[in-house]
């Protein structure tokens, strides 16, 4: 196998092996979106993996973000993004090769870890748990039994008007819910291309004057931020989002007891799979990530 690291003009092939591997996947909007955004001013790498007869097989990109520290510290990372194996190619070894590759592209720019969010039920999974990454458990949660009511006249919920004052407030308040925690951190420019200005409609939410960032997809609503994760309030923006038609689904790393054997939500299971690399061997997984994450489905590309 070879590696042919950010090849000129491949935006084209790399977005149509995606679609051949993951059908329905984006456009050229979603690609530049997902995979040719900067964060901290630093552009994604990407890859692709071809045979001897030069005959495409993989590949995958890494965006690059930073994890702060209760203590005021941060690692910069690199996040796998977008991989994608062709099924002509499936059960050669190419994503563990994808890993390594692209562990090495993270050593060379300095960065101690490589990250990734899979699903337990992921071969993926397997392949970075096999690589000794680090796991930390997350979980989709998915509201179920739609119900149609007439929720939109109930005053609990409001959608707040899309401007600069509004997405400073919910700003300022995400970076003091997660001063004492592990998250990703984000200057107000990162915070917006990455919360706010999204491929769909975003409706900034006030519920009794907790806040929360919501995008309408065509099949859900996704909840990329919330000053609560309470039982009470999330059913509160459930009934919202039915009021549309669509269930809500949301992503965390500290699920709430009262969300757990819950009738009205679906589980998936998942995690946040942290490897070190060169630069970081002798790092002690337990000592670095000693304190509580926060990450949440905004934090997803």
């Amino acid at each position: 196998m070879k590696f042919i690291t950010n090849p000129e003009n491949y935006e084209q092939n790399y977005l149509e092996n995606l679609n051949n591997c993951f059908p329905n996947w984006g456009n050229i909007e979603t690609y530049n979106w997902v995979i040719n955004r900067k964060f901290n001013n630093i552009k994604p790498d990407f890859f692709v993996i071809e045979n001897d007869e030069n005959q495409t097989l993989a590949g995958s990109a890494i965006s690059y973000r930073k994890l702060k520290f209760q203590d005021n510290s941060y690692h910069e990372i690199g996040i796998m993004t977008g991989s994608w194996t062709l099924p002509i190619s499936r059960g050669m070894g190419c994503f563990t090769e994808t890993i390594k590759k692209s562990s090495e592209l993270v050593a060379l720019k300095r960065m101690p870890f490589l990250t990734a969010f899979v699903t337990k039920s992921n071969a993926s999974f397997r392949r970075l748990q096999d690589a000794c990454s680090y796991l930390l458990a997350t979980n989709y949660i998915i509201s179920e039994h739609l119900q149609n009511n007439n929720f939109r006249k109930n005053n609990e919920v409001e959608i707040l008007e899309n401007n600069l004052e509004n997405k400073k407030l919910i700003f300022n308040i995400r970076k003091q819910l997660l001063a004492n925690t592990i998250h990703f951190d984000y200057d107000f420019n990162d915070f917006e291309s990455q919360f706010i200005k999204r491929l769909n409609p975003v409706f900034l939410l006030n519920i009794n004057k907790e806040y929360a960032i919501i995008e309408e997809t065509q099949k859900m609503f996704q909840l990329h931020f919330s000053s609560t994760y309470s039982l009470a309030d999330m059913e509160k923006i459930v009934n919202w989002a039915n009021s549309f038609g669509k269930e809500l689904i949301f992503f965390t790393t500290n699920i709430e007891n009262e969300f757990v054997d819950n009738k009205n939500y679906k589980i998936v299971d998942g995690y946040f799979t942290i490897l070190k690399n060169e630069t970081s061997e002798k790092l002690d997984y337990n000592v670095v990530f000693d304190n509580k994450f926060n990450i949440e489905y905004g934090d997803k590309m």
